[in-house]
């Protein structure tokens, strides 16, 4: 398709992704191996151009084209073996990585989308067709499981943490794997001791602003004639322009 865009639309193209580009890649990057999450942007990039009509409100382009992204990386991740994403960063705390793999899918999207690509609740709400007060909801949810976590660990670190945690933590530091991840957390969501844990300088908003953004390929803004636009099939667009979302917020993931 890339081949048949005039110029113009060519560099229209290329200035959206200098725009919205970096943030859609680190979207998709969390969940997709590089190359994955580069052609998820792409197709999204292509996607928001043939579509543009589509959108009824200009001002809700960001959160369309995030809504986009989703539609993409949900089509490559089907077609792919399971990928650990880039949730560990350089130079990113450990254990903030960690303790968002421990999160529900759902909860770990919606804080992310917040808090790192500073949507505001309205335009997480238009993305998956909800209301903002579920978003803001499962988003305080979120939050609070974060900060239990890593306050948690951290204080199992210490002479006065919990003993029983201290044991899972020191099985995670030698092998940190899924395994003992989810270990360490359905241990302190059932242990009051270790929910107990004292939280001062444990803020979800500083820990996720811990995390820098994916370095986004420089293929992205000169090559997306890989990618594919979506379908324009009417069922699978919403009345307000934005694409249907094949698996919705509290639908788990595909094993």
């Amino acid at each position: 398709m890339w081949r048949t865009l005039s110029n113009e639309a060519r560099e229209a193209i290329g200035r959206l992704c200098e725009q919205h580009g970096r943030h859609l890649y680190d979207y998709c990057r969390t969940g997709l191996s590089a190359s994955d999450a580069e052609l998820a942007v792409a197709g999204a990039l292509l996607s928001a151009h043939v579509h543009g009509e589509r959108l009824r409100d200009r001002k809700r382009l960001r959160p369309w084209l995030y809504a986009l992204a989703r539609c993409h990386r949900a089509a490559v991740a089907a077609s792919r073996p399971a990928s650990p994403g880039s949730w560990t960063r350089p130079g990113a705390p450990g254990e903030v990585a960690d303790a968002l793999r421990a999160l529900d899918p759902p909860h770990r999207e919606l804080l992310d989308l917040s808090v790192r690509h500073e949507l505001a609740s309205a335009d997480i709400a238009m993305i998956f067709d909800v209301s903002a007060i579920e978003v803001n909801t499962m988003i305080a949810e979120a939050a609070d499981r974060l900060e239990e976590w890593v306050a948690a660990v951290r204080a199992a670190r210490t002479r006065d943490g919990c003993a029983r945690l201290a044991v899972r933590v020191t099985d995670w530091a030698r092998a940190p794997g899924r395994r003992n991840r989810t270990r360490i957390a359905r241990h302190v969501r059932s242990c009051q001791a270790c929910q107990a844990a004292p939280r001062e300088g444990v803020r979800a908003g500083v820990l996720l602003l811990g995390l820098p953004l994916a370095a986004i390929p420089d293929t992205l803004r000169d090559q997306p004639a890989w990618g594919d636009p979506l379908p324009g099939d009417p069922a699978a667009w919403r009345s307000d322009g934005f694409p249907a979302q094949a698996r919705g917020l509290m639908e788990p993931p595909p094993a």
